[in-house]
């Protein structure tokens, strides 16, 4: 899986969760079984057959890319068994599928934030089901902002790597040594004494 990810490294644990084929088969765990169901359930709503290349989440201010999608289907969070459902004000609450740009796209038009209360694995629930759905590209979009003082208003940007300060107390994707690199990186960076 291919993985353009914005501020909330969280969603990161999904794309990092596919199976190591060098581990002995484990009976499935209750987040496996949960999306499996989810899938099942989502799949009967599609037509017989379809299914996305591409996952799109859609941070702050993107909900409004689905306006230019040929909609094959679209499902409430709220109708979906085990789908979580944002708390943040201005992010929608649905799965749309449909084509975009001659691509089979499933789109969240809202997502789900640490910062919200929730446990990581129910913050990367949604990029699960994507790629179980299918999807072997995933874009996930969100308001950012940066130092550099050429960068404009609504300018697009690639963000590469973050800092999450929330996720320094121990509860982080990536492992406490990408997190310590990362710190290291921006000690150095802006001179601050290590």
């Amino acid at each position: 899986m291919c993985l353009v990810y914005g501020a909330s490294g969280a969603l990161l644990i999904a794309a990092m969760a596919a199976s190591n084929p060098a581990q002995k088969p484990e009976a499935p765990t209750r987040v496996e079984l949960h999306v499996a169901e989810t899938v099942d359930f989502v799949r009967s709503r599609l037509p017989a057959g379809w299914a996305p290349e591409i996952g799109i989440v859609c941070g702050s201010g993107l909900g409004g890319l689905v306006s230019g999608v040929a909609i094959v289907a679209s499902i409430p969070y709220a109708a979906i068994p085990h789908f979580p459902v944002s708390s943040v004000q201005g992010h929608g609450k649905a799965l749309v599928f449909g084509t975009l740009g001659g691509k089979r796209i499933v789109a969240l038009t809202g997502r789900f934030h640490f910062y919200e209360g929730l446990h990581p694995a129910t913050v990367a629930y949604g990029v699960r089901c994507v790629a179980a759905l299918g999807a072997k590209v995933l874009v996930v979009t969100n308001a950012a902002g940066g130092v550099n003082p050429g960068y404009e208003k609504q300018d697009i940007m690639l963000i590469e790597d973050h800092i999450s300060f929330c996720c320094l107390a121990g509860v982080h994707p990536l492992g406490a040594e990408r997190v310590l690199s990362a710190v290291s990186v921006v000690v150095a960076n802006f001179g601050l004494p290590q």
